[in-house]
């Protein structure tokens, strides 16, 4: 039974991250598409003042930390399950 729900959580866990990485695909596509509608209206409206770099570069650096939190130091990271570990060994320790 132990080993059953040792299962589930690792299911559990897998789906979460697999949930964060299709989050993380579904926003950038959003973002490439929608840097794209910005630039065209742009240049179909006013061809002055590149004004849709500024939304584009802040929109980039939410882009950025999106990928960070999901492919770097999501729950699930390596940094993470170590200092887990090390946690569990200090309290087992401890008595």
């Amino acid at each position: 039974m132990n080993q059953f729900t040792d299962e589930e959580k690792l299911y559990e866990e897998a789906r979460e991250i697999v949930e964060a990485k299709k989050g993380f695909y579904i926003h950038f596509i959003i973002y490439v598409i929608m840097s794209g509608v910005m630039y065209l209206v742009w240049r179909f409206t006013w061809t002055g003042y590149r004004w849709y770099i500024w939304p584009i570069l802040g929109w980039g650096v939410g882009v950025l930390f999106h990928f960070l939190a999901v492919f770097f130091f999501s729950e699930s990271s390596d940094w993470d399950k170590k200092a887990i570990e090390k946690e569990v060994e200090r309290l087992k320790r401890k008595g």
